[in-house]
């Protein structure tokens, strides 16, 4: 006994009902009308929006085999919604038992028959107080007799396919709305991560102020922040037109190439790309093997292994310094607007740390000028108030030994030498220390006689001509190798560093002003020879007069003729003694004290 038709309806009504996603649920009423109706095919067509109901897709379907399907066709009949919509509208359906006996329109049969039907019954779906579509069931072997329980129920599981669809759909948009809250939630918190990285960065670039660890940082956070496969900084040679450059900076995955120092030329970039940069545009290339793109350019973005990029200008003072650029290097890339535009952000904060570092390092170099220009007249004030101070004890003494004693004194307080001392130069080419000022702790050498072999004739010629003697350090490699006896005169005497001016008196050579550092080596600076260059020259010089020298002599210890059998002499030496490493200075213009 075939079951009632109320209960028939409940079972395919439940079955409806059951489906949540809208295809599922138009499958599920297609077949079950069909399986119900026993008919050729039942399809679902729906109407396009603002179509005016004269345009619409099948959309589902469940039909018997040898006829064909109908699904994804479109339809479009232009008299359907000037004489068909509006009975639809009112719930009435459509029920022809044979198209070819109902005085049908005759593009209205053709449509029919394109799609194999011979006797349809078609009933109107409504949603939203308007026509959504139609359910057609389709008798393609024959005419047919729609019975009046056959149209009943089939009315009756429409209302239910309508609930169903509305019910459908409504969840189908609530859950459009979640997905997409869900989204703009996700993009949110994606912003709120981009910018908390953006302000990270930002604030690494800025907290130094040298310029190679600005660049470095930059690279390297802009990379991992964008995860592209390089990011490097290209600055361009100022004085070739922005035709050339070289990446100054780069952060890069392993398995590509580095390009640090690599110089770039391209001589159509000053002409053509230069001035667009520079009024803040960019550039994002997704492939570097677009159509667009010339020949030339490919090619130098090839040597670097780039197949997408991103290039965004630094300006510093309303000049184009340079380029920001990130490189995808394994495959072409899509840059996302974000990107581009937190990108921007950084290559501006970028330009603004350069800019400072710039501020910053210009300043240093002014301090160290200030610095330079302040030690020349603490110089200039040392020297003049050291050549003051002897000039006036000249002026005030006509002893010798005075004015000697006190130029060494003050000689060696403007140096902070260990040992500073007068050595006496005789005819016979022996002499003698006959002034010293030296530290304590270090020995004393006034009074002791040198003869004649540690000062041989060569080197008495080279002091004559204005040569000065100079050592920065006596253990220096070439002067143990050119200069053993004189490196071992100097240890002797607890001399590490010397120099040496000589005083030239009438075109000959008086004697010699010398310098000892014996702690430690030392650099003499240029300053410091010319300042003692200075000193034995002086219109009042002492060393012009000839009594002095003789008095001095007459006190030496033991009335010592200065030749080598003085007790105090010192035999077995014979060296030069001019500078190293430094070259030797031209004969000198002596001022007269």
């Amino acid at each position: 006994m075939p079951p009632h038709p109320n209960t028939l309806l409940r079972e395919i009504s439940l079955k409806i009902s059951q489906s949540v996603n809208l295809q599922t649920l138009f499958d599920t009423a297609c077949a079950e009308i069909r399986a119900f109706n026993q008919v050729d095919r039942v399809a679902i067509f729906r109407f396009e929006p603002d179509s005016g109901c004269k345009q619409g897709t099948f959309v589902a379907e469940s039909r018997l085999e040898p006829y064909g399907s109908v699904i994804a066709k479109q339809v479009a009949d232009h008299c359907f919604g000037d004489t068909c919509e509006s009975r639809y509208f009112q719930g009435q359906y459509w029920c022809f038992d044979d198209i070819y006996s109902h005085n049908l329109a005759t593009c209205h049969i053709d449509i029919l028959a394109q799609f194999q039907v011979r006797a349809n019954l078609v009933i109107p779906l409504m949603w939203s107080g308007g026509l959504w579509g139609l359910l057609c069931l389709h008798q393609c072997s024959g005419a047919r007799h729609w019975q009046a329980h056959e149209i009943d129920l089939t009315l009756q599981l429409a209302i239910q396919l309508e609930i169903a669809i509305q019910k459908s759909t409504l969840l189908a948009q609530l859950q459009a709305e979640l997905d997409e809250r869900k989204q703009a939630e996700k993009t949110i918190q994606v912003q709120i991560e981009r910018e908390r990285l953006l302000r990270a960065s930002i604030q690494r670039i800025s907290q130094s102020l040298h310029l190679q660890e600005i660049f470095d940082t930059a690279c390297t956070e802009v990379r991992q922040f964008i995860r592209a496969d390089r990011v490097a900084i290209f600055k361009f040679d100022p004085a070739s037109n922005y035709d050339d450059g070289q990446f100054v900076a780069e952060s890069v995955l392993a398995e590509f190439d580095s390009v640090l120092a690599k110089r770039v030329h391209d001589h159509s970039f000053g002409e053509s790309y230069a001035e667009l940069y520079f009024q803040g545009q960019y550039c994002a290339l997704e492939d570097i093997y677009k159509p667009e793109v010339s020949r030339c350019h490919i090619d130098i973005l090839e040597q670097f292994q780039i197949r997408a990029n991103l290039v965004i200008p630094l300006i510093l003072k309303e000049k184009l310094w340079g380029l920001l650029c990130i490189h995808q290097c394994s495959a072409p890339r899509y840059w996302e607007a974000e990107e581009v535009n937190l990108t921007q952000q950084l290559a501006s904060q970028l330009a603004i740390a350069i800019q400072q570092a710039d501020f910053y390092q210009q300043l240093q170099t002014d301090l160290v000028i200030r610095k330079k220009a302040e030690q020349r007249l603490q110089q200039q004030a040392h020297q003049d108030r050291l050549l003051a101070s002897i000039t006036q004890r000249v002026r005030s003494s006509l002893k010798l030994d005075e004015i000697l004693t006190a130029t060494v004194q003050e000689v060696r307080q403007v140096f902070e030498a260990d040992r500073v001392l007068v050595y006496r130069v005789f005819p016979n080419g022996t002499g003698a220390t006959i002034a010293e000022s030296s530290l304590p702790g270090w020995p004393t050498i006034l009074d002791r006689v040198f003869p004649e072999e540690v000062f041989p004739p060569e080197t008495r010629d080279e002091y004559a001509q204005g040569k000065i003697g100079l050592v920065n350090d006596r253990a220096d490699e070439a002067a143990q190798v050119k200069f053993p006896c004189l490196v071992e005169f100097l240890t002797e005497l607890q001399v590490k560093a010397k120099l040496v001016i000589p005083i030239i008196q009438q075109q000959t050579l008086w004697g010699l002003l010398i310098a000892h550092q014996c702690g430690r080596p030392r650099r003499w600076q240029s300053w410091e020879v010319a300042l003692l260059q200075k000193l034995p020259t002086n219109s009042r010089s002492p060393f012009s007069k000839p009594t002095w020298s003789s008095n001095y002599t007459s006190s030496l210890p033991n009335g010592s003729k200065l030749n080598s059998s003085s007790p105090n002499a010192i035999s077995n030496w014979r060296f030069p003694i001019w500078s190293w490493p430094e070259p030797p200075v031209s004969k000198m213009n002596f001022w007269p004290i």
